[in-house]
């Protein structure tokens, strides 16, 4: 087995001199040529560990540990609860071609607009998470199923984003985006 841990440590020490910001692809760590099963598993427990290493380091102040799941585009959303359900269905509409990713996003507060047609967002708490991956997580664990489409096409584009930590804020930096509309 490998040790994450160490792998982690070494990628996050070697982006964040570049960066304010860590990210990487759960096949970077644990290798190509997995199963979608292995890469949602394994990078669950990956996920775990990056928040350790964020409670061990004293990030969590300044940092938003993430898991992203990314999903296949759909033509209208049903009910998000069925996909979430089990490991079953959510391997059902799982990406092809993006596995899931691990992020370290700094606290900041931003303002700027945003180019969506129209974005909605589903909040479950971690006893959804605990349940779907049979996992144990401590209070600070949020789940959010978010899908946004642009332009006046049916097809959304949409995600599931597990984070800790977001909403306990002691430091926090100000920054200002602004992304210009596609027309």
């Amino acid at each position: 087995m490998k040790n994450y841990k160490k792998l982690l440590l070494d990628d996050i020490k070697s982006e964040l001199t570049d960066k304010d910001e860590y990210s990487t692809h759960v096949n970077y760590l644990i290798g190509k040529n997995k199963s979608k099963r292995e890469y949602l598993v394994e990078g669950i427990k990956i996920f775990k560990i990056l928040i350790d290493i964020c409670i061990e380091n004293g990030l969590v102040n300044d940092f938003i540990p993430h898991f992203v799941i990314y999903l296949k585009d759909a033509r209208g959303i049903k009910n998000p609860n069925e996909n979430i359900a089990s490991i079953a269905n959510l391997l059902k509409i799982l990406d092809e071609e993006t596995p899931p990713s691990v992020f370290m996003t700094q606290k900041v507060m931003s303002t700027g607009t945003y180019t969506s047609q129209e974005m909605r967002s589903f909040y479950f708490p971690k006893t959804a998470v605990e349940k779907l991956f049979n996992e144990s997580f401590d209070k600070n664990i949020y789940m959010y199923y978010y899908f946004y489409k642009i332009g006046n096409e049916k097809i959304y584009e949409r995600a599931i984003s597990i984070e800790y930590n977001k909403h306990d804020v002691k430091k926090i930096k100000y920054h200002k985006s602004l992304e210009l509309e596609i027309k």
